[in-house]
């Protein structure tokens, strides 16, 4: 597969050709439609456009739009769909929001840079490692092309956050696991095994392992003892709310607000991306965060309307 300079190689695969790619642009499998718009970026032809126009619009992965916007753009079609970095950047006075202009600007590298790499590895897990389909691996690989399209949409790249119909307790649990492994410790859970909801999972996903994140990283700290990270969450049929507390070293005494601005960060070595697309997460999901910290650990609180979700149940 290559994802730069050229045609995807389709070794070991039936090979793509013109109808066969047009067709797999609406397959439901994100790696089929990479493959096809990355053969129509070289192979296209003008009676396409319509086609590509039709099918950018409603294709939800940031790099296979990407590769549709190429076509087009090679074949004499400016898509409608490229976004105007002053777009995303004017404030309602019409001056330039720096800010804003700096994370759009960020958000859109970190996606390209990213996106062939997540593409690589989904395309070569799935054509070299038996049972890829029903593995972890797939399921760690999905969850990291899933916080790629979140970030893709706090970039502006796509238009807004797209809801749907999802489990929230799931996400937690994911969430949970993936600190668990990468920091090696235990992390306390309480809360329904289902709350059903209607928004955006990859973004509330980003939210909450960005908190648990930070939370893990507290509480690693030699200051720290016996490390304690809490989860608890729950829900209605309006909004859904999740704490995460740590017993770490806790944060500085005020100006906690500043924390989700760019490049802010209390941890030596660290961007300050993180609470920063936490942030803008939550204001594309009309979600409130909060921190609060004492002499000792600290609680990261969000509630999350969940409009057209169902009240939380708990399963026997």
């Amino acid at each position: 597969m290559h994802l730069e300079g050229g045609p995807i190689s389709t070794e070991g695969r039936e090979r793509m050709d013109h109808p066969k790619a047009l067709e797999a642009l609406s397959s439901a499998v994100p790696s089929e439609r990479l493959e096809a718009a990355r053969f129509l970026q070289f192979w296209a032809v003008p009676a396409d456009i319509s086609v590509l126009r039709t099918r950018l619009q409603v294709e939800p992965v940031g790099w296979v739009r990407r590769a549709i916007e190429d076509a087009l753009l090679r074949l004499g079609d400016a898509p409608e769909q490229h976004a105007n970095l002053d777009d995303f950047t004017a404030n309602k006075d019409g001056s330039v929001d720096e800010s804003a202009r700096a994370r759009v600007k960020i958000t859109r590298t970190v996606v390209h840079e990213l996106s062939p790499i997540a593409a690589a590895i989904e395309y070569f897990a799935g054509a070299e490692l038996n049972g890829y389909a029903d593995s972890q691996t797939k399921k760690h690989v999905d969850r990291m092309i899933r916080f790629i399209s979140a970030i893709d949409t706090l970039g502006g790249i796509s238009s807004k956050a797209v809801p749907k119909e999802a489990n929230l307790a799931v996400v937690v649990a994911n969430c949970v696991e993936a600190q668990q492994i990468a920091f090696k410790i235990h992390i306390e859970v309480d809360g329904p095994s289902s709350v059903h909801a209607y928004t955006d999972p990859g973004l509330v996903e980003l939210i909450i392992s960005n908190g648990l994140k930070n939370a893990c990283e507290a509480v690693i700290d030699p200051q720290v003892a016996v490390p304690v990270v809490t989860v608890l969450y729950g829900g209605n049929d309006r909004e859904f709310w999740v704490n995460i507390i740590d017993n770490g070293v806790g944060m500085p005494i005020g100006g906690n607000e500043k924390l989700f601005d760019i490049g802010t960060s209390t941890k030596k070595g660290h961007l300050g991306m993180g609470l920063a697309l936490c942030g803008e997460a939550a204001d594309s999901l009309d979600a409130k965060i909060r921190l609060s910290s004492g002499d000792r650990g600290t609680k990261f609180a969000v509630v999350i309307p969940i409009s057209g979700g169902e009240r939380a149940s708990s399963s026997s």
